[in-house]
């Protein structure tokens, strides 16, 4: 145990070192505080970074940086400022203020942007959201993509309600469900159906009545 900052405190374990001034560690084996007010309460190998106010609640194997927080699971990492990530396993929060709450390998890079769970989504666009499913991106500023597999949302306030392979590309376009729609130009809607796409210079809407025949409103 070592405790080489000021103030700082290593409660138990094994191999815990507390380095930041007013630092801790709890407990647990191999873990790090290295940022001033920084917390490790337990687990093995967690790391909170040279960042100011960090913590790491538990697991194994997660990184915390400056006003960051991890609450447990293993090789997770909010390294954005005041970034969290509530659990899981390889997820990543890397934007100003993002958040990861579970799943499996997720990613969020925009200010403010967050993915609450499943599993290799990415929300890289500020303030945009994935609420779960499988292979889920984000691109758009104020985007969302409420889950499903493999769908994509590009346009500014655009969404994707589910389904999969779907793509919302314009701004303030939707594909509210069904496989391999488009939302092509600007306030265009998809309600669902397959490979039904929307693209007009005006506000449009397809409403599906049959998958195969998509009829224009």
């Amino acid at each position: 145990m070592t405790c080489t900052g000021d103030f700082s405190t290593v409660g138990g374990g094994t191999d815990n070192q507390a380095t930041g001034n007013h630092s801790v560690v709890g407990g647990g084996e191999d873990n790090r505080a290295r940022g001033n007010h920084s917390v490790v309460g337990g687990g093995f190998s967690n790391r909170a970074f040279d960042g100011q106010q960090s913590t790491i609640a538990g697991g194994k194997l997660n990184r915390a940086g400056s006003l960051a927080f991890v609450g447990g699971g293993q090789l997770n990492s909010a390294t954005g400022e005041g970034s969290t990530v509530g659990g899981g396993e390889s997820n990543a929060a890397l934007g100003t203020g993002s958040a990861v709450l579970g799943g499996v390998n997720n990613r969020v890079a925009g200010a403010y942007a967050g993915v609450s769970a499943g599993t290799t989504n990415w929300a890289s666009a500020q303030y945009s959201f994935v609420g779960g499913g499988e292979a889920n991106t984000a691109r758009g500023s104020w985007s969302v993509s409420s889950g499903g597999l493999n769908n994509t949302v590009r346009g500014t306030s655009a969404t994707c309600g589910g389904g999969q392979l779907n793509s919302a590309n314009a701004d303030y376009s939707a594909v509210l469900g069904g496989q391999a729609n488009s939302a092509l130009s600007k306030y265009s809607t998809v309600g669902g159906g397959q490979l039904n796409s929307a693209r007009s210079s005006h506000l449009s809407l397809i409403h599906i009545s049959e998958p195969t025949r998509p009829r224009l409103i």
